[in-house]
């Protein structure tokens, strides 16, 4: 929010030189300017700044829903399979969450899906604008997240991978000519090199982030240095708790067990997902899922048992972070066995039984009025009158 005020009184790079206690320089600015920026447009006709702010982000959540639906699309084997896998997708608790709050990883998480349905599309039909587009919005990423944009950046390596093969570097200097790739290429350039010139470093925080953290975070987040497998073991659990419920600022219906609802989705979708290597049609973006997802989780984890060893901090093990490709992933399975050659009757049946699976076990608790209005209104207070 300070990052965002900021911008909407009309600085576009804010100013942390003077030592301030938090800096989201640390991450890139593109999701702090868009909305400082129309928040101050809206404003001019009355919209309060909450308000506004809401709006953006429920903006960004149906743009989100909707490359989800186009994904989906070349996935499925009809528009009415593509629905089916986009409304089970966009019930994840944790995407809800998102969609009603007002946090980057909303951004991130549509041009992560952006990034995969161009992909899917330049797999299908080796069309090479598809794959520049792709690009474009990968590099865009790069002023949003870096955790999505390591996720951007590994679905592309299958669509790299053919164009080299087919043409060899040449195709690589194609790319890179687009005039999306260009525009989001220097765009991209000129960001970094400004913020290098004015901190000296491309991520820069006023206070060192571990420090900070350390002093503000409740004792459990500070352990004794843990061996690689026992911080595997807190990650999978803290991944296994995250994953059925939210898990973030608020907690919201969570569980502990790996046998609820939504890792068994999750755990069903990987499943789906890898067996379509084997299959021509779905073979790339298979690959490109799995490779992101695989890359991604090692780098997370290196990087925060790095930071464990370091410190004692064993925060960061953050869900939220995976949100684009675990969306993907269960997009692409619902889409993938919508290919299964049953009879019509069948065919409607297992798309009706799916979506009752999803819509009515968590879908209907997180979308509904009353969990808006508790991830909006300040909680209740409490009566220690007694």
């Amino acid at each position: 929010m300070m990052y965002i005020m900021d911008v909407f009184n009309g600085r576009l790079i804010p100013n942390y030189s003077n030592g301030a206690s938090a800096s989201y320089l640390e991450h890139p600015a593109l999701y702090y300017t868009l909305l400082g920026k129309f928040s101050a447009i809206l404003s001019i006709i009355g919209v309060e700044i909450q308000i506004s702010l809401q709006i953006e982000n429920y903006i960004i959540g149906l743009a989100t829903i909707s490359a989800l639906f186009l994904f989906s699309r070349v996935i499925a084997s009809s528009p009415l399979a593509a629905l089916v896998a986009t409304i089970c997708a966009m019930t994840i608790p944790y995407l809800m969450y998102l969609f009603t709050g007002i946090n980057n990883d909303n951004l991130a998480t549509f041009l992560v899906v952006v990034v995969a349905c161009l992909s899917a599309k330049f797999y299908v039909t080796r069309d090479p604008r598809f794959f520049g587009l792709a690009v474009s919005a990968a590099l865009i990423v790069a002023l949003v997240k870096v955790t999505a944009l390591v996720q951007a950046g590994a679905i592309l390596l299958p669509g790299a991978f053919v164009l080299l093969r087919g043409r060899g570097i040449q195709a690589v200097v194609d790319v890179f000519k687009m005039p999306s790739v260009l525009m989001a290429l220097v765009v991209g350039l000129g960001y970094y090199l400004t913020i290098l010139a004015v901190y000296g470093e491309p991520f820069p925080t006023p206070v060192d982030f571990f420090e900070m953290a350390l002093r503000a975070a409740p004792a459990m987040f500070v352990q004794d240095r843990m061996t690689l497998l026992q911080y595997l073991d807190k990650f999978w659990i803290d991944m296994t708790v995250q994953s059925s419920g939210i898990y973030s600022h608020v907690v919201y219906k969570y569980t502990t067990s790996g046998l609820s609802f939504w890792p068994l989705t999750y755990l069903f979708s990987f499943t789906v997902v890898s067996g379509g290597v084997l299959f021509k049609q779905f073979k790339l973006t298979a690959i490109s899922l799995l490779l992101a997802l695989i890359i991604f989780a090692v780098l997370h984890i290196a990087t925060m048992y790095g930071a464990h060893l370091e410190t004692g901090y064993t925060g960061g093990m953050q869900f939220r972070y995976y949100l684009p490709l675990l969306t993907l992933f269960i997009a692409a399975a619902i889409g993938g066995v919508s290919w299964i050659p049953l009879p019509k009757s069948a065919a409607a049946s297992l798309a009706v039984l799916i979506l009752f699976a999803f819509v009515t076990h968590d879908g209907r608790l997180y979308t509904m009025p009353a969990f808006i209005d508790a991830r909006t209104l300040p909680a209740p207070s409490k009566d220690t009158s007694n």
